[in-house]
Parts: C-alpha cells; structure tokens; sequence
C-alpha cells in the first residue's frame, strides 16, 4: 500500500468517523485506547470498512497445526492442549483474521471468546480494545503509537511491518480523525459580562450564608 495522501488520509478518517464514530467511543471507553488510534488501526487493517472481512493466513495455519500435532510446543501461546480435540477445519478457522481489525482468530483463547463472537461487529471492537491492552498496554498509555502499531502487525515493537506504509498511514488517519474529534465538540457559548457579574454575585450572596 502507497503512502496516504493527505486527502487520502483525510477522507478514510472522515468515512471511519461518520459510519463508526459511536462504535469506536463505545469500546475505547474507560480504556486506554484512545478512539482516535482505534479509528487509526481500522483504517490500515480494513480500509473497505467491511465488517465481515476475513483473510486466511497459511503459515499461521502450518504452524497451529504443528502444535496440535505435537512438533511445535506452542505458538503465540496457543498450547497443544488447547488444540488436541481440534480438527483440520477448526485449526483453519483459527488461522483467520476477522473483522475490523483483523484480528486472528487464534486470540479467542485468549480474549475468552468463541470466533463468532469474535467476528460478531457488534462485538469485534471491544475485543479489539481488549487485545491491544493485553499486547501493547504499556505503549499506548506511554503515547508511543508507532510500536503499538508494530506489535499489533508483527508482534514487536520494533518489527518490520509487512506493508512499509503501515505506521505512517495509520498515523495519517489518526491526526485526521482526532481534527475530527475536535471540530465536533459543542462549543460554549460566549457569557456576556453582565452574565459574568451576576453569576459573581450569586456566589457572594451564597458565601454570606
């Protein structure tokens, strides 16, 4: 993927804004995921905006069932134990990354969830939330968005992401979104000097109580 331009970038943070705004505040709630940078990681990993959006990852899928079969003592913390009763099918649904943000499905032991509450939209986002807490926490209430973007790609905060444009396109987005975010914040109106006075002698007539 090419470097955004700025109308690009501009114009996926717009189509993020107007179609998932309230989602987004929903599941970055309470968190230490801004909405901004949730918006921001949407863009890169499912630009089309597709809610049902999956992709098949192949050597995810070589590697899962190297762990069910015992070659592999785990992989991302997906254990033998965890797979033993799974069959090739089951191992390939874990070998998908679903929804918004792509998540690969191998993380539902983790998130304690089943994959199709993980591909359920109406849930993918606070599952989205959840997992960047677990994995880059730490980063994201440090502000250092960049490595909390690597790990969600690569797994580390210094990987090499697959698409060179990855970061910096998602740190695009995000500084649009967040003009967003402000442009549609009410704005307070103007008190009047007379309007200043009475609310000072209102305050004064309660101290003198």
């Amino acid at each position: 993927m090419a470097l955004y331009t700025e109308s690009q970038a501009k114009k996926i943070a717009a189509e993020i804004f107007s179609t998932l705004r309230e989602e987004v505040n929903a599941a970055c709630q309470s968190s230490s995921v801004p909405p901004a940078f949730l918006a921001s990681l949407i863009s890169v990993e499912n630009p089309r905006l597709s809610a049902t959006a999956k992709r098949f990852e192949p050597h995810v899928y070589e590697k899962l069932i190297e762990v069910r079969d015992g070659a592999r003592a785990s992989y991302n913390n997906v254990k033998q134990s965890q797979l033993s009763d799974a069959g090739d099918m089951a191992v390939k649904a874990l070998a998908h990354s679903y929804g918004y943000t792509q998540i690969m499905a191998y993380w539902c032991f983790r998130l304690n969830c089943t994959v199709k509450e993980l591909r359920d939209p109406a849930k993918h986002l606070a599952f989205a939330v959840e997992l960047l807490k677990i994995v880059a926490g730490k980063h994201l209430r440090g502000g250092d968005y960049s490595a909390a973007l690597r790990i969600w790609n690569t797994g580390s905060p210094t990987g090499k992401t697959h698409d060179p444009a990855y970061v910096s396109n998602a740190l695009a987005v995000k500084e649009k979104y967040e003009a967003l975010e402000r442009a549609s914040e009410p704005i307070a109106e103007e008190v009047t000097r007379a309007e200043f006075d009475a609310l000072l002698a209102r305050v004064a007539v309660l101290e003198e109580k």
